[in-house]
């Protein structure tokens, strides 16, 4: 017999609570060290080519994961909401995630394997100015684009189909 999710004790909605609390500590400390850590490698690359833009570029990248902690904190886990409502909330972004995922893996197969022809030819031109072997090289980068788009258009079907599969709506 399935369980409601409406039907838990106070107890399970104490440990649901828990279990949140832990995951944006968690969060916390990943984002947060991420951050630090691309400060502290545009600090050091900027001493070693003595151009300060090195460090205010990676200072530009490290406001983004803190941007995502406070997307975590501040509106999916967030702390003065309902458990039951967080955890609802995080199925319902992770449902968006996979048929984003899938939909994209679809899209970028199709423009790489559209584009894997052209890509060829100038592949293969570049390569024949430098020699035989350049150009095979240049051939067989070709193909492997179209390889990737095709692997990317039948994963994303692949999954769009166990998506499907799983959810009757």
């Amino acid at each position: 017999m399935d369980e409601s999710p409406h039907d838990r004790t106070t107890e399970q909605l104490q440990q649901l609570a828990k279990v949140q609390a832990l995951w944006r500590r968690i969060s916390a400390v990943i984002l947060i060290g991420f951050s630090l850590l691309l400060v502290l490698g545009g600090g050091v690359l900027s001493f070693f080519t003595g151009r300060a833009s090195d460090f205010y570029g990676m200072l530009f990248y490290a406001v983004f994961p803190l941007i995502t902690l406070a997307y975590f904190y501040f509106i999916l886990l967030n702390p003065w909401r309902d458990p039951l409502k967080t955890e609802q909330k995080c199925v319902t972004v992770y449902r968006k995630q996979r048929r984003q995922t899938w939909k994209t893996a679809i899209g970028n197969g199709w423009i790489m394997l559209l584009a894997s022809p052209a890509l060829f030819i100038v592949f293969v031109g570049k390569g024949l100015e430098e020699g035989f072997w350049q150009a095979v090289l240049g051939g067989l980068l070709g193909l492997l684009f179209a390889v990737a788009g095709i692997a990317s258009i039948v994963w994303g079907r692949r999954s769009r189909r166990t998506d499907q599969a799983r959810q009757p709506e």
